[in-house]
């Protein structure tokens, strides 16, 4: 999601969305989709009792959030993103098992 072809397609898609249906359907067929699928995983750990039960998508997105935090927006708006991506995904790992392991 970081690489530039992808925030070009992101940046023109957000432009365009709110003039058309455009932006939705976008939105539906990609990054939707792909968290649809990590909900889906997240309810398969839940069921094998490694994360805790709650909303599978909010967990979802509250990973989302971890792993883009200090990268997506920077990049979107041609600014510099702060420290390395590696660190920043190990803290977002990190913080997202010690709100939702249940070990």
């Amino acid at each position: 999601i970081t690489a530039p072809e992808t925030l070009a397609i992101t940046r023109t898609a957000i432009a365009k969305g709110a003039n058309s249906k455009l932006g939705a359907s976008l939105y539906a067929r990609g990054p939707m989709r792909a968290w649809e699928e990590v909900a889906a995983y997240v309810q398969q750990l839940q069921d094998r009792g490694i994360l805790a039960a709650t909303d599978p998508m909010l967990i979802a997105i509250h990973l989302k959030g971890l792993l883009e935090a200090g990268y997506v927006e920077p990049l979107l708006w041609g600014a510099k993103t702060k420290g390395k991506m590696a660190a920043s995904v190990a803290d977002a790992v990190d913080v997202f098992l010690r709100a939702y392991s249940v070990q």
